[in-house]
């Protein structure tokens, strides 16, 4: 449009957190380990799942804790390989594609996001709304959403070593984490900017 901004301003996609709680609290889902870390996406290059396998395999944890995977795609084959190499193929779970997801999250004890490429994940703010606690790589806007205490479980993209300290820190000592931790995305509040960005350019 050729068009050159005076200002430009963020309002981000807005979460119906009471809808979602009740969704998560009324969830029953069978069939899953005791005790289990989660992660979730398609096995493409970007979410480096063979990042995570890494991670998992120096981790202490992997001894108490199963490593869940959902998700499918062409790559699979090459991440069950891997768990193979590690000598971790008995400790994790490659789940598959399940719709929806969300139920799920409460029923682990961390998510796990590895990717190098994000935008503003999703499955983090499912996971805080489950109150599931988070270890991330730094991609996209993962330090807008694990902000303040919960930011020192973000770690650098591809850092196998450090990604395998947190998790081993998240689960010793989980932190406390709900959807206050992004209120700010509560829709009613996004609403709101709307709603005062047109009163301002009016």
């Amino acid at each position: 449009m050729k068009a050159k901004p005076l200002t430009i301003d963020t309002i981000y996609n807005g979460f119906n957190f009471e809808n979602m709680e009740n969704v998560v609290k009324n969830s029953h889902i069978n069939g899953l380990p005791d005790k289990f870390i989660m992660a979730a996406g398609r096995p493409d290059r970007t979410k480096r799942f063979d990042i995570l396998l890494k991670a998992y395999a120096k981790s202490l944890s992997k001894e108490e804790y199963k490593l869940v995977i959902f998700g499918e795609g062409k790559r699979t084959s090459n991440l069950k390989r891997l768990a193979r190499e590690l000598n971790i193929e008995d400790n994790v779970i490659f789940a598959g594609f399940i719709s929806p997801l969300l139920p799920v999250f409460k029923y682990a004890s961390l998510y796990v996001l590895s990717s190098d490429i994000e935008g503003l994940p999703t499955v983090i703010i499912e996971s805080l709304v489950s109150k599931t606690p988070v270890v991330a790589t730094a991609a996209g806007g993962v330090n807008e959403l694990l902000s303040g205490d919960l930011n020192q479980y973000v770690v650098p993209c591809g850092d196998i070593d450090a990604l395998s300290e947190k998790i081993d820190l998240a689960l010793g000592e989980p932190p406390t984490v709900s959807s206050q931790n992004v209120a700010y995305l509560d829709y009613k509040i996004v609403a709101q900017r709307y709603i005062d960005k047109a009163e301002e350019l009016k």
